[in-house]
């Protein structure tokens, strides 16, 4: 069973006065990159193709052959452009039509499809739909940023670019250890999974926003939050020995303080058991470490559960989230994979609502990608 949620980001890049006739020249470019990444005689002719379980196979594996590529569909909208790339409240699915989709079936799926889609006279979108069982957050920016390098280099030169060596994809397994085993655990646990457990509900009512914390933000949160800890010791002795062993990094302070908006923004229940989990680049943390180019998925799951009351209570739940949430930073330190065996079982026990978790990260830079169009 290899069909399961894919995801991916949007890219919204205003033309700066390049007009969509242009755009759609443009498209020759990039569908030669996307060529060239999956041509042989480059660097990079091992991009995974497809995702298969075979019948007779103890598990899942990745199939490349020749002249595979990545599917990439390009599209014309007349959608407002500057309403669906602004920061103000959208309906989710105003955004879908912008998703590639990703062929995928029970015992087959393609690792990754694109979708450019351009907006006369104003932009163009750049959506990106992914399978995470073959690669992370950070492998997926890999892909595009090798893309936009190419499309940099075929505007300048005639002869086939080679990728530099941070751009080009580690594939080789072999350097991630299973000491602990992890995968015929993982295997087992998935094979007893409920078909219809996978199937995820997408609400029709569902709202995307925009919202920006700058350093001043950060830095009344952090203020906040250690005012509420000197607090919380007077009242209870001995919740934190020391605030420089707690981390307070724009992150955990970001997250903090966005699912207690969450939380209170749907009016939560404050019986209510809520798990906040994120994930973790392991690449570095692993032993030994792999390549920031090791191209898969290399993050592990952190989080922990709490009652809703606990985010949500007034005096304290900013410093309380951040406490819970620093810890689970600081489980890694224990190792990027322990406890991990116990992880999937219990993320099938959780209902709708039951988790908020966070996606992405700042670090991938995806902006910072550039066509070179200027």
């Amino acid at each position: 069973m290899v069909s399961i949620s894919p995801s991916g980001p949007h890219i919204f890049l205003p033309n700066h006065g390049v007009k969509s006739r242009i755009l759609h020249v443009y498209c020759r470019p990039q569908t030669e990159a996307i060529t060239l990444t999956n041509t042989p005689s480059l660097p990079t002719s091992s991009w995974p193709s497809r995702l298969t379980w075979p019948s007779d196979s103890p598990k899942p594996i990745i199939i490349y052959t020749p002249n595979d590529t990545v599917s990439l569909s390009v599209a014309d909208s007349n959608a407002d452009f500057d309403f669906l790339s602004s920061n103000g409240v959208k309906e989710a699915a105003e955004l879908r039509p912008f998703i590639p989709q990703l062929p995928s079936a029970d015992t087959v799926s393609s690792p990754i499809a694109l979708q450019a889609t351009t907006f006369p006279d104003k932009g163009f979108c750049i959506a990106v739909n992914s399978h995470h069982a073959i690669l992370d957050g950070r492998s997926t920016t890999l892909f595009i940023k090798a893309w936009t390098y190419i499309c940099r280099q075929l505007l300048k030169e005639q002869n086939p670019p080679i990728l530099p060596p941070e751009l080009t994809p580690f594939l080789d397994r072999t350097v991630v250890k299973d000491v602990a085993r992890l995968e015929m655990v993982f295997l087992n646990q998935w094979a007893e999974v409920n078909r219809s457990m996978l199937d995820i509900f997408v609400p029709q009512n569902v709202v995307r926003s925009t919202f920006q914390l700058n350093r001043d933000d950060i830095k009344r949160l952090r203020e906040k939050v250690l005012s509420q800890l000197e607090a919380l010791n007077k009242e209870e002795t001995h919740v934190v020995n020391s605030t420089t062993s707690i981390h307070l990094s724009s992150f955990v302070l970001t997250c903090a303080y966005t699912s207690i908006c969450m939380l209170k923004a749907r009016q939560e229940d404050g019986n209510s058991s809520i798990y906040f989990a994120f994930t973790a680049d392991v690449r570095k943390r692993l032993d030994p470490p792999v390549p920031n180019n090791y191209f898969g998925n290399c993050v592990t799951g952190k989080g922990f559960a709490a009652e809703a009351r606990i985010f949500m209570e007034e005096n304290y739940g900013l410093a309380k989230t951040v406490l819970r949430i620093s810890n689970a930073i600081k489980e890694l330190e224990k190792g990027p994979l322990e406890g991990m065996e116990k992880l999937l079982p219990f993320l099938f026990t959780l209902k709708p609502g039951d988790c908020l978790s966070v996606a992405g990260s700042t670090q991938f830079q995806v902006y910072s990608c550039d066509f070179g169009w200027g």
